[in-house]
């Protein structure tokens, strides 16, 4: 069974390879082409999925994760100016969604097809809008209709928007979950500044959960930027501003910065935007979190009125979900809040319920734990 198993996925991926040469790329954050996703149903946490069983025409469905997701996974294929087709990452026939018999079906080599070749989008929403709990997912469209999918695990068409209508994109490979923090003397701080506490934590649950996790201290701004660029998870734990990250040495004295692109011009300051950095530099990551003081705080140009934030910075260029804070933050209770969050996404939950749990944990009846975020909350980072 895993010879066929591993005979059917190099022959998709010769058959991707083929399509590639076929296609005009346009960038969509966060999604790389050619690279295996699961579809989530955003409001039904159930993924997308093409059993051995169904044959072509028929309609897909979503079902609930399982311990293992082999025909839930899906090529996302570019095909021209935000068109892609989705294939079936272990159908070795090249098989994909369409909209054939105008339902949400399968269809042999649906990039071939204007049915099979659909619009993608991320959205974004404010904080007001009725549809905010789905900010950082994506709309699926062919022609005039969505794709949507209920919490019985229907696939449909509709034009008109709607809960069904919100779908995440979770990548298939992990990949790293990489944590930076820092250990040196601080006379201000009973002579040492820590940040390390949760480290082995990190460590165990995230290594548990099929990343390859890692934790780094007292590293440079530089080493961490190149991890920001690969890593499935990111996570700092240090000193921050309004705009920026600072890293330190082992003795305190300053590394680096990583910064939004206000900061362009200062010394050893890695930017997460403007025109030195890659159009969706960071898609590979499903989560980062800044866990600095005012690391979610916006800046004005005074003389232009331009408005400068690295978290939305972070998500412009890719990231799929991207947390700071907005006010100055105890070592401590960033400690709890990161301890509570780690362990919720352990247990499986989305990152919805993990921040409302880190934030109650860090809360009293006197403070409220201060974050800022943008991107998709829907995600389970725990999905094997």
């Amino acid at each position: 069974m895993l010879k066929k198993k591993i005979i059917s996925v190099v022959l998709v991926i010769v058959m991707i390879m083929g399509m590639s040469t076929m296609c005009v790329n346009a960038e969509i954050p966060g999604i790389e082409f050619d690279e295996v996703y699961y579809i989530m149903g955003a409001e039904s946490g159930k993924l997308l999925d093409m059993p051995t069983t169904l044959a072509p025409g028929e309609p897909l469905r979503t079902t609930s994760p399982a311990t293992t997701n082999y025909t839930k996974q899906w090529f996302v294929i570019s095909c021209g100016t935000n068109k892609v087709s989705f294939v079936g990452a272990t159908n070795p026939y090249g098989y994909g969604v369409s909209t054939y018999y105008l339902s949400v079906s399968l269809y042999e080599n649906p990039q071939n097809v204007d049915f099979g070749r659909f619009t993608l989008e991320r959205v974004t929403y404010p904080k007001t809008h009725m549809y905010k709990n789905y900010s950082g997912t994506y709309l699926i469209r062919s022609g005039d209709n969505y794709v949507a999918s209920d919490n019985s695990g229907n696939t449909y068409l509709t034009s008109m928007l709607g809960m069904d209508c919100f779908w995440s994109f979770i990548k298939v490979y992990k990949g790293s979950a990489s944590m930076f923090s820092f250990y040196y003397p601080d006379g201000s701080n009973n002579g040492v500044y820590n940040s390390t506490t949760c480290n082995s934590l990190f460590d165990e649950k995230f290594d548990e959960l099929g990343y390859n996790a890692s934790c780094h201290v007292n590293s440079f701004a530089q080493d961490a930027y190149a991890a920001l660029n690969s890593s499935g998870i990111f996570v700092f734990r240090g000193h921050g501003s309004a705009c920026y990250i600072s890293f330190r040495d082992s003795e305190g004295a300053r590394s680096g910065y990583i910064c939004s692109k206000c900061l362009y011009n200062v010394e050893d300051a890695y930017v997460v935007s403007g025109d030195t950095v890659p159009d969706n530099a960071f898609a590979n990551a499903r989560c980062v979190l800044y866990l600095g003081c005012s690391t979610g705080v916006t800046e004005t140009n005074s003389d232009t009125g331009e408005e400068y934030n690295l978290v939305d910075e972070t998500y412009e260029s890719g990231a799929h979900f991207v947390m700071g804070t907005t006010e100055t933050v105890d070592t401590g209770v960033n400690n709890t809040w990161l301890r509570y969050f780690i362990n919720s996404i352990h247990l499986q939950f989305d990152i919805d319920l993990a921040l409302y749990v880190a934030n109650t944990a860090a809360s009293t009846s006197s403070y409220t734990y201060p974050i800022y975020y943008v991107g998709d909350t829907c995600q389970y980072l725990s999905i094997n």
